[in-house]
C-alpha cells in the first residue's frame, strides 16, 4: 500500500567527491525507494516508482533491482535517495535528478516526474562537489565553495531566507566568511559542517543557517539526516543525535565499549554500526540502540535507514534490507515485510550480452509492439496500417522499426493502443501517432498520423503516467488532474462531456483524489489513487463497483477488505490489480476465463486469481482476453484465452487457471507485454521474445506465422537485438538467505 510522502530519508554524500565511483557498493534508501552505486559507476534502483525515482524510464514498482538508464557514456559517481527522487553525480561532471521533480526538486527549472536522469540546471561554470537530496528539495556545494539548494523550500529548507515552496536553484546565506564542506538533507531540513568547524542547520521554520549548540568542545562531522532528525560523529567519538523539537544535540547511549563508526537516522528509526561490527538500531521510542538480528556471518560495513525500512552493504559487496516490504523497497523479489536482514536479489544478468542498446521498456498494444532503449530510441513492429509504427509509413512491419521522433527528441515513455501509438517526449512535449479517426492523437483534428504529431496540452501541463486504449488516450498531468481524449463511449473519458474529445480534457475525479497510475481499456479507464484506491470509469461490469452501470466519472473499486493495489492493467473488457500481497485480482468480461478464477463468470468487483500457493507476483499484464504474470522468480504465467498461442503454453487452449510460459531453455523474463492475441516478454539472456498471433507481424521475429511459445524478436535492419544490462549482485550462493 502506498504512504504519503511524510519522510525523507537518505544517505548523503559527505566529503570531497573524487571522480570514480566507490570500489565498493553504497547503498541508499529513501522514503519508499532504494538505490545502490556499483563500483563501476552503475546505478541500481528498487521499490516503489511511482514517481519514476527508480530511473529505469518505466513508472512500474520493481521487487528486484533494475539499472538506472543513465545518459549515454556517463557513469555515476555518487548517488543520495530523497523522498520520492534520486540525484547522482556524472563522470562527466554533471549532477543529474529524476523522480518527482513537481516542487522542482530535480533542478532542470522544470515541474513534474521525470522517469530518467535529467541535467541539473546548475549555475554558469558552477559543478557540484556533493549532493544531499531531502524530502522534497536537493542541495549541493559547488565548485565555487557556495552551497545550493533548489526544490521546496516552504519550510526555510533551501537556506535563501524564503519560504518559497517551489523555486530554482538558490545559493544558502552562509554567514559571512565560512563556506560548507558537508552537507547533510532530511525531510524538511538541511545541515552542514562550516570551514569554522561548526555545525550549521536550517529549515523546520528556520529560513538561514543558525549554529548548532554542540557540546562545549566537541565539533561533529559525518553528519546525516532524517525525517526530523540529524545525527553527526563528534570529536570525542561519541554520536550525537538531535531533533528540531530537541535543537541540542544528545550523546547516543552505545554499549560498553563500544563506538559508532556510522549513524544513519531514518523516517522513526536511526541505525549505526559498532567498532564491534554489531549493527545497532533504534526508534523514537527507544532510548537505547539495539543490535540487529543478522544472518550468521553476515556483518556490515554500511548501512543506511529509509522510511520504514533499512539497507546494508557487507564488506565484500552484499546488499540485505529489512522492515516494510511494501513496493518491493526491500529488493528480495517480494512485498513481505521482514523482520530480519534479506539478501536483496540480483537482476537477471545476460550470459553474453549483444553489442546493443539495453531495453528499458517493452509495451504491447492491439496488434503491435514498441520497445525503448536507453537512449530513449523507439521500436515499433507489427500492424502499420494506420500509421501506429510511427516511421512515416503504412506498411506492416515483422521486425522492430525506428519511430520518426521530431529532431532532438527522445522518449521517456511510450504507449501503444489499439492503432495508435503516444510518448512523453524528452522535451516534455506528448507526443501520438497512428489512427486519429476518434481524436485519440490529442492534437486537435481526427486525421491519422504516420509520425510523431504533439498532443495539444493545456497551457503549460505536461503529462506522464500516459496509457493507451484501443480509441481513447489518458494521462496524468503535472497540476495533479488526470486527462483523457479520443472517443467517450459509455463515459470512458471520465468528464461527462461530449462524445468525443479531440483535445485532452480533466477527468472529474471524487474531491481530493489524484492519480498515480492510469490504465485503459477498450470501454473503461481506471486509475490508482493517492489515497491507495482504485478507482475506475466507463462500461458496466469493468468499472470494478460491484454495479450494473456504465460511470461517466471515476467510483471506487470495491477492493478486498485490507488489499490495495501497487499496479493495474487494464484488458479490453477486464482489469487486474496487483495487490500489496502480492496476488493479483481480476474483475470484468471472463466470457475466455481471462479472470483466472477458474470459472467463466463474469465478476463486477475483482476475485483473487488461483495460483498455486506460494506464488508472489511482481506484475500483471491484461491482454484482449487473457492475462500474464510474472512472479518473484522470474517465472511467467498466463490465463484466459489461448487462441494463436498466445498464453506461450505450447497449445491454443483456453486455460481458467495459470499455466507457466514455456521460455526458452535457461531463460527467465524480467517483464511481460500482453497485446489483443499476442504477448512478449524480456528475457534475463538480454532478448525480447514474443508468442502468439502473428498474421500482423507482432511477434517481430520476421514473418507472419503464430508462435504458442516464445521466439526471439529479430533486430531492426543493421542492428544487435537490444539487450539488459548486466546485474552488479554477484553470485547469490554465498550468504544468502
Amino acid at each position: 500500500m502506498r504512504t504519503g510522502l511524510t519522510v525523507a530519508m537518505l544517505a548523503t554524500l559527505t566529503g570531497p567527491m573524487p571522480s570514480p565511483a566507490p570500489a565498493v557498493p553504497v547503498v541508499s534508501a529513501g522514503a519508499r525507494h532504494t538505490c545502490m552505486l556499483n563500483g563501476d559507476g552503475r546505478a541500481w534502483c528498487w521499490g516503489d516508482n511511482e514517481y519514476g525515482q527508480l530511473g529505469d524510464g518505466t513508472q512500474q514498482d520493481q521487487a528486484k533491482p533494475v539499472p538506472v538508464a543513465a545518459p549515454a557514456g556517463v557513469s555515476l559517481t555518487r548517488l543520495t535517495v530523497g523522498a520520492g527522487h534520486t540525484c547522482g553525480l556524472g563522470s562527466d561532471a554533471t549532477a543529474y535528478c529524476w523522480g518527482d521533480g513537481t516542487a522542482g526538486q530535480v533542478g532542470n527549472l522544470q515541474s513534474g516526474w521525470f522517469v530518467d536522469p535529467m541535467a541539473v540546471k546548475a549555475p554558469a561554470g558552477v559543478t557540484f562537489e556533493q549532493l544531499a537530496a531531502g524530502g522534497a528539495h536537493t542541495c549541493g556545494i559547488g565548485s565555487d565553495d557556495r552551497t545550493y539548494c533548489w526544490g521546496d523550500g516552504a519550510h526555510g529548507q533551501r537556506g535563501d531566507d524564503s519560504t518559497v515552496l517551489h523555486g530554482g536553484i538558490a545559493v544558502v546565506e552562509t554567514p559571512a566568511g565560512v563556506t560548507l564542506t558537508r552537507i547533510a538533507a532530511g525531510d524538511r531540513h538541511t545541515c552542514g559542517t562550516g570551514s569554522d568547524g561548526k555545525t550549521y542547520c536550517w529549515g523546520d521554520g528556520r529560513t538561514t543557517p543558525a549554529v548548532v549548540d554542540t557540546p562545549p568542545g566537541v565539533t561533529l562531522t559525518r553528519l546525516h539526516a532524517g525525517a526530523g532528525r540529524t545525527c553527526g560523529t563528534g570529536s570525542d567519538t561519541r554520536t550525537y543525535c538531535w531533533t528540531s523539537d530537541r535543537p541540542q544535540p544528545a550523546a547516543v547511549q552505545a554499549p560498553t565499549g563500544v563506538t559508532f563508526t556510522q549513524v544513519d537516522p531514518g523516517g522513526d528509526q536511526t541505525c549505526t554500526i559498532g567498532s564491534d561490527t554489531t549493527t545497532y538500531c533504534w526508534d523514537d521510542g527507544r532510548t537505547t540502540p539495539a543490535a540487529v538480528d543478522t544472518p550468521d556471518g553476515v556483518t556490515f560495513t554500511q548501512v543506511d535507514a529509509g522510511g520504514e525500512h533499512t539497507c546494508a552493504v557487507t564488506g565484500d559487496g552484499r546488499t540485505y534490507c529489512w522492515g516494510v516490504g511494501r513496493d518491493g523497497r526491500l529488493g528480495n523479489g517480494d512485498l513481505v515485510d521482514q523482520p530480519r536482514p534479506v539478501r536483496v536479489t540480483p537482476s537477471p544478468v545476460p550470459a553474453h550480452p549483444a553489442p546493443a542498446r539495453p531495453t528499458v521498456e517493452l509495451v504491447a498494444g492491439l496488434a503491435h509492439t514498441c520497445l525503448r532503449d536507453d537512449r530513449g530510441t523507439a521500436y515499433c513492429w507489427g500492424r502499420n496500417d494506420e500509421g501506429a509504427l510511427g516511421n512515416g509509413s503504412t506498411t506492416d512491419r515483422a521486425r522492430p522499426a525506428a519511430v520518426s521522433a521530431p529532431a532532438g527528441v527522445t522518449f521517456r515513455q511510450l504507449a501503444p493502443g489499439g492503432f495508435h501509438t503516444c510518448g512523453t517526449g524528452s522535451d516534455t512535449k506528448t507526443y501520438c501517432w497512428g489512427a486519429g479517426d476518434h481524436g485519440q492523437l490529442g492534437n486537435g483534428d481526427t486525421t491519422n498520423r504516420t509520425r510523431p504529431t504533439a498532443v495539444d496540452q493545456p497551457g503549460d501541463v505536461t503529462f506522464t503516467g500516459l496509457t493507451s486504449g484501443k480509441d481513447h488516450t489518458c494521462a496524468i498531468g503535472s497540476d495533479t488532474n488526470a486527462y483523457c481524449w479520443g472517443t467517450d463511449f459509455f463515459g470512458k473519458l471520465g468528464n461527462g462531456a461530449a462524445p468525443e474529445q479531440t483535445r485532452p480534457a480533466p477527468v472529474k475525479a471524487p474531491a481530493g483524489v489524484t492519480f498515480t497510475q492510469l490504465t485503459v481499456g477498450e470501454f473503461h479507464t481506471c486509475g490508482i489513487g493517492r489515497d491507495t484506491k482504485t478507482y475506475c470509469w466507463g462500461a458496466a461490469g469493468a468499472v470494478g463497483d460491484g454495479g450494473t452501470e456504465h460511470r461517466e466519472e471515476p467510483v471506487a473499486v470495491r477492493v478486498p477488505a485490507g488489499v490495495a493495489f501497487t499496479q493495474i492493467d487494464a484488458g479490453f473488457h477486464h482489469t487486474c490489480g496487483l495487490g500489496d500481497d502480492s496476488r493479483i485480482y481480476c474483475w470484468g468480461d471472463n466470457s475466455s476465463s481471462n479472470l483466472g478464477d477458474g470459472t467463466d463468470i463474469d465478476r463486477s468487483r475483482p476475485v483473487p486469481v488461483k495460483a498455486p500457493a506460494g506464488f508472489r507476483f511482481i506484475q500483471v499484464s491484461a491482454g484482449g482476453w487473457h492475462t500474464c504474470g510474472l512472479t518473484g522468480d522470474n517465472r511467467a504465467y498466463c490465463w484466459g484465452a489461448g487462441l494463436y498461442g498466445v498464453l506461450g503454453n505450447g497449445g491454443d487452449d483456453n486455460e481458467p487457471l495459470p499455466v507457466a510460459v514455456l521460455a526458452p531453455s535457461g531463460v527467465a523474463f524480467t517483464r511481460l507485454a500482453a497485446g489483443d492475441f499476442h504477448t512478449c516478454g524480456l528475457g534475463d539472456d538480454g532478448r525480447t521474445y514474443c508468442w502468439g498471433s502473428g498474421s500482423d507481424g507482432e511477434l517481430g521475429n520476421s514473418d507472419h506465422l503464430p508462435q504458442s511459445r516464445p521466439v526471439p524478436v529479430s533486430a531492426p535492419a543493421g542492428t544487435a537485438a537490444p539487450t539488459l544490462p548486466s546485474s552488479p549482485f554477484g553470485d547469490l550462493s554465498a550468504g544468502s538467505r
